[in-house]
């Protein structure tokens, strides 16, 4: 299969933004909320992100816990800016191979998350990767519901990546459900990568190693950077 482009998610793929099962920002995401006067346990804090990928959802999944909106962006706000600093501290960086997997790729890439959108942006353009993708994007905090009906599994992220890069044939690397589901409603094929060799029969592929999308897009040896 030849594809035109590569799309990938970023936290979990290119980042390694989730060590410890992402342990950084729920101890933000927990702490902000203590002083905002909530006692909910982490597991609700989170479950907002698990939740069915819709506005209607989120209000009512709000108003049965009684978290006010802005609270809810408050707190998430923190966990932004706590990722920007690590990343600008090197606790957080890029897995190994990933900067050697875009500058070797020799399709467009492109770069889409359901993380925020203000810390992506700037998190994308302090490690340099601007130079290598032909777009990039992940919702705004600014409009949370706004946020939540772009986030995938939703397939908006996607086709504004190919509608972007002038493609017709993408392939989307990702780390979790939403990402394969998001690449089967956007009408392309998927990459699951996960580290410890789990899979999901629902993707098309299947990798342990970030090496391995090479192999899929087509990358032959002759292709790659002589070494010096």
């Amino acid at each position: 299969m030849k594809y035109d482009a590569v799309i990938f998610d970023f936290d979990g793929v290119l980042l390694d933004a989730d060590k410890n099962s992402f342990k950084w920002a729920n101890d933000v995401r927990e702490q902000k909320a203590r002083e905002l006067g909530y006692e909910h346990d982490l597991e609700v804090l989170r479950a907002l992100f698990e939740v069915e990928k819709s506005s209607e959802k989120m209000k009512k999944f709000l108003s049965k816990h009684e978290i006010d909106l802005e609270d809810l962006r408050t707190w998430e706000k923190e966990v932004e800016k706590e990722k920007i600093r690590l990343v600008k501290h090197g606790q957080l960086g890029l897995y190994p191979g990933a900067r050697e997997l875009l500058e070797e790729l020799n399709v467009p890439k492109a770069l889409i998350s359901n993380a925020y959108g203000e810390a992506t942006d700037e998190i994308v353009r302090d490690l340099g990767l601007d130079e290598h993708l032909g777009f990039w994007k992940a919702p705004s905090l600014d409009d949370i519901e706004a946020y939540v009906e772009q986030m995938k599994p939703h397939p908006d992220m996607i086709l504004e990546a190919m509608e972007a890069m002038g493609v017709d044939e993408a392939l989307m690397v990702g780390d979790s459900m939403s990402d394969v589901e998001a690449a089967e409603n956007a009408g392309i094929d998927s990459v699951y990568i996960d580290r410890d060799g789990e899979k999901l029969e629902e993707a098309t592929y299947n990798v342990e190693t970030l090496e391995e999308v090479k192999e899929i897009v087509g990358v032959r040896p002759s292709q790659l950077p002589l070494s010096v």
